[in-house]
């Protein structure tokens, strides 16, 4: 595990995004009357995960390839909420944003891109081998439509917000440095004339 100085601005949104898209879930299927055992144990899980990860991004510090390791985190996350919540029927049948937005973040709109074509072929897989319900043969396609559709937007919206995030951060890590250069000048000269007037004294 790596300590940095300054704080990685896209955990730090990532994180963000997780946390508001796992209380969504949860309002999600509370509010349907979905919940079950299994998806109490998942979000836990997805909560104590990011908790973690707010810790480590608090004390700057990262793990060697911890952005595809939150990306295949959220991916897992996403795929066990679908299958627990009654797949493409139930409330969760988007749970797939959660990685999508991980992606997005962390490796732009490509990264979005790749995690909601993984998300729905794994989707489509249990909803047509192993979910037992008869859908429509394009049905998968029109998910990966709409999965296709959150990750270019969320991929330009992450991007711009990242890059004003950087911006401000740089403006103000600039301004404290200038501000201390400013003090540490200001000490110097002020000791500089504390000796000249100890050598008039004397």
């Amino acid at each position: 595990m790596q300590k940095y100085n300054y704080p990685f601005l896209p955990d730090w949104f990532a994180i963000s995004l997780r946390w508001l898209t796992l209380v969504c879930f949860t309002c999600a299927v509370g509010l349907t009357g979905s919940f079950n055992w299994y998806i109490a144990v998942i979000i836990i899980l997805s909560l104590i995960w990011n908790i973690l990860n707010s810790i480590v991004t608090i004390l700057n510090r990262r793990i060697r390839g911890h952005r595809i390791i939150n990306v295949l985190a959220d991916g897992l996350i996403s795929i066990l909420l679908f299958i627990f919540s009654n797949g493409i029927s139930g409330p969760l049948a988007l749970s797939g944003i959660l990685v999508i937005f991980s992606g997005a973040v962390y490796f732009n709109i490509l990264g979005g891109i790749i995690a909601a074509v993984g998300i729905t072929l794994l989707q489509s897989v249990y909803t047509l081998f192993f979910s037992g319900v008869l859908v429509p043969f394009w049905l998968p396609g029109v998910f990966l439509l709409i999965n296709l559709l959150v990750a270019g937007i969320v991929g330009l919206l992450t991007r711009q917000i990242i890059l004003w995030l950087r911006q401000y951060y740089r403006s103000a890590v600039n301004n404290q440095e200038h501000q201390t250069a400013e003090n540490e000048t200001a000490q110097t000269a002020s000791d500089s004339l504390s000796i000249s007037d100890l050598y008039e004294i004397i």
